[in-house]
């Protein structure tokens, strides 16, 4: 769905919903999920996955003597808008069920079609698992031990120093 260049990133706000509209992910309880609500399907909960495809190389003709012919090369994606970090949901989510992503309000996010010729087979495959701390401690992924200033309390504000007089 998206052509990205060698040695280039990009940010990926949400759901592509349309060509000039994203919305947003967010993580969230499996219930409230996107892959619960619109396809009752729990089997890839917590998952973020990528297939990336090479982009056919052109074909190139031997010189014969007389001019040499050469299939023109797809015209490169037009660069997008840069984006802005809107990181970080309010309040404290329940962590009974897996982890999932929501599906969240509309935002602007244009697109453009560009000619791609992928290669037959898949180059890379990544996935990426997702979960809560919680379950991160269970499965001895992470040390369970007391709590740290790496893992804010509640509503995740820097605390205040208790001789701070401001």
């Amino acid at each position: 769905m998206y052509i990205i260049g060698p040695y280039e990133t990009h940010t990926f706000e949400g759901w592509r919903t349309g060509m000039d509209r994203t919305n947003r992910f967010y993580f969230t309880e499996q219930t409230d999920s996107y892959a619960e609500k619109v396809f009752a399907d729990a089997s890839a909960m917590g998952t973020i996955a990528l297939a990336v495809y090479r982009e056919k190389s052109a074909e190139i003709v031997p010189y014969s003597g007389s001019a040499s012919r050469m299939k023109e090369a797809p015209a490169k994606a037009a660069p997008s808008a840069p984006s802005q970090d809107r990181s970080g949901e309010a309040g404290e989510l329940k962590k009974r069920e897996q982890a999932g992503t929501g599906f969240g309000e509309t935002t602007y996010s244009p697109a453009y079609v560009v000619h791609f010729d992928p290669e037959d087979s898949m180059a890379e495959r990544i996935v990426l698992k997702y979960e809560w701390r919680s379950e991160l401690c269970k499965k001895g992924i992470i040390p369970c031990g007391p709590k740290n200033r790496f893992w804010p309390d509640e509503y995740e504000f820097a605390p205040i120093p208790k001789d701070f007089k401001g």
